[in-house]
């Protein structure tokens, strides 16, 4: 283990990298009752650096994260038990309370949105039946919702707490759908930064959002990947090809969610493979495929021998 003096705090990590100024489609956030403006305040949202948080609930964690190192602006969140009037009172901050809002802002704006606004249809999943026939679950007579929350930072506070505004889209919804529709059709214009992973299953999740769960296998399919991971050290694995975060050899520190109760660790895609892809014995898809009834022995695959070959 590093000493401490040779870890980097992720918040450093993540202003180092990405910090990014103010997007212009923020300002637009006191002039939503135009529909131009609206138009334009959504069209600039979903093309933002997006922060996606399947199964949120009300944990303010990432948020807190990004948002004091200037990293993003956008966040998506994703809970199918969320209620519209419960999430109200979570995202509306009371005086001297830390228990609903984002400490140090104040609530600027909210909009009610249609799934159309957000991606036109008709959708095409990059799941089939088969494979999600236990995700139908029975939600009482609002069958979802999707309302954006701009925030304001309060004249007290200063650039070191954070952006000047940020806005947060709440969706109740299905987490794995979610990220299909948002990112991945033909239509979309919003991509993922980062994935927050946590497998804590308080909802009943159908499926994990850890490596090899649905949202790993939808993302590959539509070959949309998030640049960053952020994973909850219990019970949750970072995807296939994604590596610890580091700068210049530094390894990123751990960060804590009081919120949460855990701390969550920082991985970022492999963009540079470790070995060159040049042979064939270092395509993955060869090894997905390989036939049972061959081994693979050098840079060759020979036949079994009769007493490796399973008995008919």
């Amino acid at each position: 283990m590093p000493a401490t003096e040779d870890v980097m705090p992720m918040v450093d990590y993540l202003k180092t990298r990405f910090q990014e100024p103010e997007p212009e489609w923020l300002q637009l956030a006191d002039r939503l009752d135009s529909v131009e403006s609206r138009r334009s305040f959504l069209q600039g949202f979903l093309r933002s650096r997006i922060v996606y948080y399947p199964g949120a609930c009300s944990d303010g964690q990432p948020v807190k994260l990004f948002n004091l190192a200037h990293a993003a602006h956008a966040y998506v969140y994703v809970d199918q038990w969320m209620e519209r009037d419960a999430l109200e009172r979570e995202m509306t901050p009371v005086p001297h309370s830390r228990r609903y809002g984002f400490r140090g802002y104040r609530k600027m704006a909210v909009l009610d949105l249609n799934p159309s606004e957000l991606v036109p249809g008709p959708l095409q999943p990059h799941v089939r039946l088969d494979e999600v026939w236990n995700s139908f679950v029975f939600v009482r007579n609002d069958q979802g919702y999707a309302a954006l929350f701009v925030y304001e930072r309060l004249p007290d506070f200063g650039e070191d707490h954070g952006a000047k505004r940020f806005a947060l889209l709440y969706l109740k919804a299905d987490g794995y759908a979610a990220y299909d529709a948002l990112f991945c059709q033909q239509s979309s214009i919003a991509r993922p930064f980062c994935v927050v992973v946590q497998d804590h299953a308080f909802g009943g999740n159908w499926s994990h959002w850890s490596r090899g769960g649905m949202l790993e296998v939808i993302a590959r399919r539509a070959g949309v990947l998030p640049q960053l991971l952020l994973v909850a050290d219990h019970a949750s694995t970072e995807w296939r090809g994604y590596r610890s975060a580091t700068l210049d050899d530094i390894p990123v520190r751990h960060v804590y969610s009081g919120s949460a109760g855990l701390t969550r660790r920082l991985f970022e895609l492999n963009d540079a493979p470790a070995h060159p892809f040049f042979f064939y014995r270092q395509w993955p898809a060869l090894w997905e495929n390989l036939d049972r009834r061959h081994r693979p022995f050098g840079g060759m695959h020979w036949e079994r021998d009769d007493e490796d070959s399973p008995e008919e």
